[in-house]
């Protein structure tokens, strides 16, 4: 059944909530990530003015390239998470950049994310907003608990996501959140170390 107009429009409001609280987490990361890389420059720039040993700048500009990659790889997921959606979601896809979003500004990410090989085969038939909002607030809340966190995706019958907090214990969402994906067709349940959320399947051609 499709959703009314109010229903759509109280999805896409509590996904943008969750896609600005996404961005909040990110911006932290990015800030520290780029301060790093100015760090870096301005010792190859300083080495580099006075001369010497060149093996002394090169861990420098090396550790500078690496923390641009982890922006990159940051500003792509986001852009990309941004960009409008419709059913099918590839689910793989999607988690694979909630997580790369969520990194550290080491670039360790503090959920460990394992994917089957057949992943770009696994869709959501509900909604792009909810989709993203129920993994996005699902992650979220598993990191807020603190300790590693473990998402794997099931491709056992319907789309399944596992996501377990190394804090232990079950994980519910915020209520408004849980009814609203639920409404979606999306269904949450605790674990007894997290949560596990199942989408409708979707058949791609």
């Amino acid at each position: 059944m499709r959703e009314s107009e109010g229903q759509d429009e109280h999805l896409s409001a509590l996904w943008l909530t969750t896609l600005q609280q996404l961005a909040d987490r990110a911006a932290h990361d990015v800030r520290n990530t780029l301060n790093g890389v100015a760090v870096n420059v301005e010792v190859v720039r300083s080495r580099a003015v006075r001369g010497g040993d060149v093996s002394t700048i090169a861990p420098f500009a090396t550790a500078a390239a690496t923390q641009v990659e982890i922006l990159s790889g940051q500003a792509d997921a986001l852009v990309a998470i941004l960009r409008p959606t419709s059913a099918p979601v590839d689910i793989g896809a999607l988690l694979g950049r909630l997580v790369t979003l969520m990194r550290g500004e080491d670039g360790n990410s503090e959920i460990a994310l394992d994917l089957p090989v057949n992943s770009g085969a696994v869709a959501s038939g509900a909604g792009g907003n909810a989709t993203r909002l129920a993994l996005s607030a699902a992650l979220m809340a598993a990191l807020d608990r603190g300790g590693r966190v473990a998402c794997r995706l099931g491709t056992e019958g319907a789309p399944t996501v596992y996501i377990s907090s190394g804090s232990g214990g079950p994980l519910t969402l915020d209520h408004d959140i849980a009814a609203t994906v639920t409404n979606a067709g999306i269904l949450l349940a605790p674990s007894p170390d997290g949560i596990v959320v199942t989408f409708p399947s979707s058949l791609r051609d």
